[in-house]
C-alpha cells in the first residue's frame, strides 16, 4: 500500500471514531441515561483534534499530489 493510501486510511479510522462514539451512545443508551452523555462529551471533545489532524492529512495528500 502507497504513502497516500496510507493516509486516507487513517483518514477514515479517524472518521470511525467519531461515528463509534456517537453510534453507540445513540443505539445502546438514552437521553436519560449518564453513559449517553459521556459518550458523547468524548465524542465533543475529540472532534476539533481530529478534524485538525484530518485536514494536515488532506494537505499532505494534496502536497503527495502535486509532487507526482
Amino acid at each position: 500500500m502507497g504513502r497516500r493510501e496510507n493516509i486516507f486510511e487513517k483518514i477514515d479510522h479517524l472518521d470511525n471514531v467519531i461515528h463509534v462514539l456517537e453510534a453507540t451512545a445513540n443505539s445502546h443508551y438514552n437521553p436519560n441515561d449518564k453513559m449517553w452523555n459521556v459518550l458523547l462529551k468524548a465524542r465533543d471533545r475529540v472532534s476539533k483534534p481530529i478534524e485538525d489532524e484530518k485536514k494536515r492529512l488532506y494537505k499532505e495528500v494534496e502536497d503527495l499530489d502535486k509532487e507526482a
